[in-house]
């Protein structure tokens, strides 16, 4: 397997792909795009994305086929039938991610370019605690063609809440404020996670 630079998160909706776009923004260290496998770009790891259970199988065919084509680019299952679905989705999938992946995404990408891979550093006993108001913004600028989200109502989602913690309000309407005048939006979708 080979070292980690270039990471590939591909959506399974047709709606803006706001949890992709949370876990881009921990990734600072790399080269990260959100969008279709048939970008013309060679990625290290591709990241699929499975909330839904109609694409259980679209995650096990899709794995398949990165695999047959290099067998060298990690393959990542994220989203919330992981947990329940793993089986399902292959044996061509390297890793499982279930529930929030922020953390866990960046301490497999690390863990994958140390040299250490038999004393991993960085879990458990240094796992970061889960604070909302510390994660940052999603980078929607890591979006292959954002344009083809907005077509009917120029709209994204700012996250409100994750699980039971609801985020600072001020972090909140600030955020609003940017990605409703960066990106010249209608309105913008308060939701819950």
């Amino acid at each position: 397997m080979n070292f980690i630079e270039r990471i590939l998160m591909v959506p399974d909706h047709n709606e803006p792909p706001v949890m992709l776009a949370y876990l881009a923004a921990q990734l600072d260290n790399y080269d990260v795009r959100i969008g279709d496998l048939d970008m013309e770009w060679e990625p290290d790891m591709v990241v699929l994305q499975c909330n839904e259970l109609a694409n259980i199988e679209y995650v096990a065919v899709t794995a398949k086929m990165i695999k047959d084509g290099d067998d060298d680019i990690h393959v990542v299952a994220v989203g919330k039938m992981v947990a329940d679905h793993y089986k399902e989705m292959g044996e061509y999938v390297d890793w499982f991610l279930s529930g929030y992946a922020d953390h866990a995404i960046q301490i497999l990408c690390n863990l994958q370019n140390s040299d250490k891979k038999s004393e991993p550093t960085g879990y458990p006993d240094e796992y970061p605690v889960f604070n909302v108001d510390k994660l940052p913004w999603p980078d929607w600028d890591c979006v292959d063609n954002i344009e083809k989200y907005f077509a009917e109502n120029r709209v994204l989602p700012v996250v409100a809440t994750r699980g039971d913690t609801t985020r600072d309000k001020e972090d909140i309407k600030a955020e609003m404020q940017t990605v409703k005048d960066k990106y010249n939006l209608d309105w913008v979708e308060l939701v819950r996670r």
